[in-house]
């Protein structure tokens, strides 16, 4: 008889992190924030229908191509952080986030899990995100996010842990080096606040030290060379 499997339901916590090239789950998953309640859903749209018939109509061969599932859900508020990590976005003299694209063609890896411990966890190493302005006078603003899941480099599409403990952190690939983001991956020719929300998410300090040397060799911004200097001492001190 199988084990009783506990109900997913209650709290939600979803945490993210750019994708990994290894197309693994990253070691450290960053949480998004409140959740508005009943916006979670994931939803599955039939992959197209491919039919071969003969004269008179008859039926010879049928092929039904991949479904396309999509994680939805709504951020309460809009913070800096998941702005920067959306969004095409750049900070003013007088701190003001400007956007200049809601558009990323950034990757991101998902977890999804409830406070219930023993629970199924969802996982997606590899996902395209559509994020949108939303603001009702009940509510407030918020942002609404279409997590689309696409298959990773290793032939991933998503998997099913479990909730270990109250941390409701989801089960990551132990041979996957923090995001999984190597540092030179990061494209340094993008805006000062896009590249900084991406080293946020970097977990291997190697990767760190590596687009340190990039970015004092090339643009030298004191923004982005401190938040890497910062990010390499927090992990430092963790270790």
């Amino acid at each position: 008889m199988s084990a009783l499997v506990k109900t997913a339901w209650g709290e939600v916590v979803v945490k993210a992190a750019l994708a990994a090239a290894t197309g693994l789950m990253p070691q450290e998953l960053i949480d998004l924030g409140f959740i508005l309640e009943d916006s979670v859903s994931v939803e599955t749209e039939d992959g197209t229908v491919l039919q071969l018939r003969g004269t008179g109509g008859t039926l010879l061969d049928k092929l039904s191509q991949e479904d396309t599932l999509t994680l939805n859900l709504t951020l309460i508020g809009v913070n800096k952080e998941n702005v920067d990590k959306f969004w095409d976005t750049e900070e003013d003299e007088n701190g003001v986030l400007w956007v200049k694209s809601t558009v990323t063609t950034q990757k991101f890896a998902i977890g999804l899990a409830t406070k219930v411990v023993g629970s199924e966890t969802l996982l997606m190493p590899n996902t395209s995100v559509k994020a949108s302005l939303s603001f009702a006078e009940d509510q407030g603003w918020t942002m609404v996010c279409a997590f689309t899941f696409m298959k990773a480099p290793n032939g991933r599409l998503f998997g099913f842990g479990k909730v270990a403990d109250a941390t409701v952190d989801p089960p990551t690939d132990p041979g996957d080096g923090g995001s999984g983001t190597e540092g030179a991956s990061i494209d340094l020719s993008q805006s000062a606040n896009a590249v900084i929300s991406q080293v946020g998410s970097l977990g291997d300090v190697a990767a760190l030290e590596k687009l340190l040397t990039l970015e004092s060799g090339e643009r030298k911004r004191p923004t982005v060379v401190s938040a890497i200097e910062t990010r390499i001492d927090a992990l430092s001190k963790d270790a």
